[in-house]
């Protein structure tokens, strides 16, 4: 019998799906996928009608994200999966404000299911209080994947185990993104955006208040003063566009760009 996988998250973003697809098609691991969804979303969901997905549909589940103040703070489903259902191991949302995610992940070591944690892991600016918190957390896991080497490298000063942290990036789809960018983009992109010959600098991701993206441009306007000139892209979008746009509008010289993705690629 093939082993079972579980694997909680909050949406099924339509970045990941070449990788769930290559997890659904394993002939080793059978995966289950159990996932929220909001009609106002700003991500775009995997099309799970589509042809590629018309033999995996026992495979998908969808799950109800309760939310107070725009903050995900619990699912439905999750705690009755984890508890009666038989795993041979669970993939939960590293997001400690989740209060499941701290029940399921309990219950499943208390079953002797393996137990991994997919996300953030440490940021590195947290206080004291914040950082215990965190890595109570993060105890709770067998395995915790993170995104990038800086992640893994603060939770191995913090005394985790080296086998025991995971990097695995966001699992984009390099073979796509490399194909678009190829395709769109010349030497000379920026220079002809911008209609001059400064420097870009680039952000791509999602644009929260927590990435603190004015910091970006109030750097670019310091270093105008100062005789330095570059231009600014913010490719992406999410709850803080707008006030960044505003920000950015403001200024004399536009010297900032905020953009979805979809029309990065179309401009």
């Amino acid at each position: 019998m093939k082993p079972k996988v579980a694997y909680f998250t909050n949406i099924a973003p339509h970045y990941r799906e070449k990788l769930w697809l290559s997890l659904a098609n394993d002939l080793g691991v059978e995966f289950h996928f159990y996932f929220g969804y909001k009609p106002n979303q700003s991500i775009k969901s995997i099309d799970f009608t589509a042809v590629q997905w018309k033999d995996l549909n026992n495979q998908i589940h969808l799950i109800e994200n309760i939310e107070v103040n725009n903050t995900l703070v619990y699912q439905s489903k999750v705690l009755r999966e984890v508890l009666f259902k038989k795993w041979d191991v669970i993939i939960l949302l590293g997001n400690a404000r989740i209060i499941n995610v701290w029940i399921a992940a309990i219950i499943a070591r208390l079953k002797g299911v393996p137990v991994v944690l997919w996300g953030h892991g440490l940021y590195g600016s947290e206080k004291f209080l914040k950082k215990t918190f965190l890595k109570t957390f993060l105890s709770l896991a067998n395995v915790v994947l993170v995104y990038g080497e800086f992640a893994k490298n603060l939770m191995l000063k913090e005394k985790f185990k080296e086998k025991y942290v995971k990097v695995i990036y966001n699992s984009v789809n390099y073979e796509e993104a490399k194909s678009l960018r190829n395709k769109y983009l010349s030497d000379n992109y920026y220079q002809k955006y911008f209609n001059n010959d400064h420097k870009t600098l680039i952000f791509i991701g999602r644009v929260t208040k927590i990435k603190k993206l004015h910091l970006l441009i109030d750097t670019i306007c310091t270093l105008q003063q100062k005789g330095k000139f570059y231009n600014l892209m913010i490719v992406g979008d999410g709850e803080d566009r707008q006030r960044i746009e505003n920000i950015s509008s403001r200024l004399e010289v536009k010297v900032a760009e905020v953009i979805p993705c979809n029309q990065f690629f179309s401009s």
